[in-house]
C-alpha cells in the first residue's frame, strides 16, 4: 500500500487500525499482557497512539522489532512474561478481528496446543513453474486462507523460534514454524471481514465493513502576484518565456501556491503562509515545487489521498495554453497521481481588476482529498 503513513496509524472511523485490535484483545478475560512490536524508527509515536485515549487494564509493553517479520515476533516473546502459558500473535492490520473469533481460536489452541483461523478458499488455485505455465491444480477443498491471530502454547513457540533461529529458517507466519518443529496446528473456522489491509482496495472494503464512508474532505486555493521586470516567470514548474516575471519571496508561482492552499485546506492543516512564512529566509527564492513536495508529506502524514485538482490561472498575457501540459506532467508527478486526476485552465479577467490590467497574475485551485478513514 503506497503511502508514507504506517497503515496501522492510519484512521478508521476516528480511531487508529491498531487500536481495533487492542481493543478485542484488551477486553478478552484469558489475556493477562500485550506486547506490540513496533518499528524502531517508530516506537515512540506508536506509545502515542495507544496512550491517544486508550484505556486498558492490561499492561501494554512496545517494544522495538526486526529486519523480518520472524525477528518482530521473537521480540514480542522475548518481551513476554515466561509464565504465561500461550501466547497469540496478531497482524495490526486486521482491524477486524472479533471477540468471538479470537476466543474461538484461544479455546482451540487449549486443546490442540496450537490453532489458527483460515477461510476455505471459494477460487481455483493452480500450481505454475518459473515461466507461467500451469503444473497441476490444487484441491480447493483442502486448500485455506490462514488469517491471525495464531495461538500456540508458548513454551512450544519459543522452542521452534530458537530452532528456526539455529537453522537460519524464516517462515511466512509461526504457524509454518510450529509445523516445522512441533507438530500439527489445528484450522479453526475463520472470518471474511478479518482481512488485512494490504492495499487501497483493502482499506475501501474495510470502510465498508465499519459502515464508514464520509472519507471526502475538499480545500480552495487562491493566490496573487504582482507582475514585475527582472523576475522570470514561472507557473506550475515551468519557465514561461515572457518579459516580466511574478513578485514574491519565493519564486512566486501563483498556481502551485494556490494548489499547496488547496490542498491543506481540504486536510485541515491551515494555509501555505503558516507552514512556509514568507520571512523566512530558508524560503527565500525557493522553488515552489519543493514547497508542494512538503505539503504532499504533510498530507500523508494525515492519511490522506488525492482524488484530484482543478485550477484556473488568470493572466492576460502571457498565452498559456501551449505549457499545461507540462504543467500537468510536472505536478502529477511530484504528487504521486495520474494526470488525468489534475486539470488546468487559462483564462483572461476580460481587463477588469489587477489581473485584467496585466498588473499580476493569480491562480485559483480546488483540491478534492480521500481520507482513510477517512483517508
Amino acid at each position: 500500500m503506497q503511502t508514507s503513513v504506517n497503515k496501522v496509524f492510519l484512521e478508521l472511523a476516528g480511531q487508529s487500525v491498531i487500536k481495533y485490535s487492542l481493543d478485542v484483545f484488551a477486553g478478552l478475560e484469558d489475556v493477562a499482557e500485550i506486547v506490540v512490536v513496533a518499528h524502531p524508527e517508530e516506537l515512540e509515536l506508536m506509545k502515542a497512539k495507544i496512550d491517544d485515549g486508550f484505556c486498558s487494564r492490561r499492561p501494554i509493553k512496545v517494544v522495538p522489532g526486526g529486519a523480518e517479520r520472524q525477528h518482530s515476533v521473537r521480540a514480542g516473546l522475548e518481551a513476554l512474561d515466561d509464565r504465561l502459558d500461550f501466547v497469540a500473535v496478531h497482524d495490526a492490520a486486521r482491524p477486524l478481528l472479533s471477540v468471538f473469533l479470537a476466543q474461538r481460536v484461544i479455546q482451540a489452541a487449549r486443546e490442540f496446543n496450537a490453532a489458527c483461523p483460515g477461510v476455505p478458499s471459494k477460487d481455483t488455485l493452480k500450481e505454475a513453474d518459473e515461466e507461467g505455465n500451469v503444473c497441476h491444480t490444487l484441491d480447493r477443498s483442502r486448500i485455506y486462507r490462514i488469517q491471525t491471530p495464531q495461538v500456540f502454547r508458548m513454551d512450544m513457540l519459543k522452542n521452534a523460534y530458537v530452532q528456526a533461529s539455529n537453522e537460519g529458517f524464516l517462515g511466512t507466519d509461526d504457524a509454518v514454524l510450529f509445523e516445522k518443529y512441533c507438530g500439527p496446528v489445528r484450522i479453526v473456522p475463520g472470518e471474511e471481514q478479518n482481512l488485512k489491509i494490504t492495499t487501497r482496495e483493502d482499506m475501501a472494503v474495510v470502510r465498508g465493513w465499519l459502515g464508514d464512508d464520509n472519507n471526502m474532505r475538499a480545500g480552495i486555493g487562491y493566490d496573487i502576484h504582482r507582475l514585475v521586470e527582472d523576475r522570470p516567470l514561472i507557473l506550475g514548474g515551468v519557465n514561461i518565456p515572457f518579459e516580466k516575471g511574478l513578485l514574491g519571496h519565493s519564486d512566486a508561482d501563483v498556481l502551485l501556491h494556490a494548489i499547496c492552499d488547496a490542498l491543506l485546506g481540504a486536510a485541515g492543516l491551515g494555509d501555505i503562509g503558516h507552514h512556509f512564512p514568507d520571512k523566512d529566509p530558508r524560503y527565500k527564492d525557493v522553488s515552489s515545487l519543493a514547497l508542494l513536495e512538503k505539503v504532499k508529506i504533510l498530507i500523508d502524514r494525515q492519511s490522506f489521498e488525492i482524488m484530484n485538482i482543478d485550477c484556473t490561472i488568470v493572466a492576460e498575457r502571457p498565452y498559456l495554453a501551449p505549457f499545461l501540459g507540462d504543467m500537468k506532467k510536472g505536478i502529477a508527478d511530484l504528487l504521486g497521481i495520474g494526470i488525468r486526476q489534475i486539470n488546468i485552465k487559462a483564462t483572461t479577467n476580460e481587463g477588469l481588476g489587477p489581473a485584467g490590467q496585466g498588473e499580476g497574475i493569480a491562480a485559483q485551485a480546488i483540491a478534492l482529498l480521500r481520507i482513510f478513514n477517512g483517508a
